[in-house]
């Protein structure tokens, strides 16, 4: 006869699983960026860069009112 599966248990190793990946990932990440500042990179941005010359929402619109 076969056992009863435990979902529960089974569910929880495979999130363990999953979150030591993630810190792995995370982990070799952080690791890479370090030695890029390391070789004389600068250090990541804390967003992304929008450059000055971007068009913005309202640059590109004209008025959409009646020209009479």
């Amino acid at each position: 006869m076969r056992f009863k599966p435990n979902y529960r248990i089974e569910r929880a190793e495979r999130d363990r699983a999953k979150k030591a990946r993630k810190d792995e990932k995370l982990k070799r990440q952080q690791d890479r960026a370090t030695q890029r500042i390391d070789d004389g990179g600068q250090p990541p941005a804390a967003g992304p860069e929008i450059p000055e010359t971007a068009p913005t929402a309202t640059g590109g619109l004209r008025d959409c009112g009646s020209e009479a």
